[in-house]
């Protein structure tokens, strides 16, 4: 049995350098600031995520082959995350979890920017990187890094729960203060059965309940387990508030 990927890691982006001078420290107050508020205004929400989970047997990621697909419904209410599998390989089923390949349900844990990173108890360095351009919008690159003792990155096995820290990237838009994508990149132990865990996630604008949130949109998350790669890419198909019939709205500003 894998173990389970409870909350999302990654890696790389490259675009376009600007050749002008960092930001100052206004803006990542204002991402941090923004980030804050929108966790007070998230209303209680359920979604739908639709995975594809790939294996490479080589581990030098060349020889990818599909394992399955999955659908899971996650529900955000009273402040708690919890999931439930409601389709594998495009069919219902009543399994309420699988018990093999790698899981990653917990990439939605990090619609929770704040207590993540940038909570009252974070502890997250900041460092600015570089700036990119994507899809016409200027964002800031930050490089981050959270100390294992102040972290919510865990890995979950059949008899244990390792809680680990994480390095990567943060891509903030330079008008708007919002986070854009999130890449990290799990500091595992040299003896663990993980060898390496990563994951991207792309924010996307949406409207829950006709107020806008950005949450994560899509995911690729990957981990080296006992030397087999195991590779899960997410879509998310829908947003709505919680008991109510708004449906996904994608906002284009």
């Amino acid at each position: 049995m894998h173990p389970r990927f409870t909350i999302p890691v990654l890696l790389l982006a490259a675009s376009s350098v600007f050749a002008q001078p960092a930001p100052g420290p206004e803006l990542l107050a204002r991402v941090t600031q923004i980030a804050l508020d929108a966790q007070k205004q998230l209303p209680d929400f359920i979604s739908t995520q639709k995975t594809t989970r790939s294996e490479d047997d080589s581990g030098k990621g060349k020889k990818w082959k599909q394992r399955d697909t999955i659908e899971t419904e996650f529900t955000f209410v009273n402040r708690k995350p919890s999931w439930k599998l409601t389709q594998f390989n495009g069919k219902p089923t009543k399994i309420p979890e699988l018990r093999t390949g790698f899981r990653s349900d917990g990439i939605l844990q990090f619609f929770s920017l704040p207590g993540t990173l940038f909570g009252p108890k974070a502890e997250t360095a900041w460092e600015f990187v570089r700036w990119e351009t994507r899809d016409g919008r200027q964002l800031a690159v930050y490089s981050l890094e959270v100390p294992q003792y102040a972290s919510q990155l865990a890995f979950t096995g059949k008899d244990d729960r390792l809680v680990v820290g994480f390095h990567g990237l943060l891509f903030a838009d330079a008008e708007n203060a919002q986070v854009m994508r999130l890449e990290i990149q799990a500091e595992l132990p040299a003896d663990h059965p993980i060898e390496m865990a990563s994951a991207q996630l792309d924010y996307a604008p949406v409207l829950i309940a006709d107020q806008k949130f950005y949450l994560p949109a899509r995911a690729v998350v990957e981990a080296r387990i006992l030397g087999r790669l195991s590779r899960n890419e997410t879509e998310i198909l829908r947003y709505q508030k919680y008991a109510a019939e708004t449906k996904l709205k994608f906002d284009d500003n």
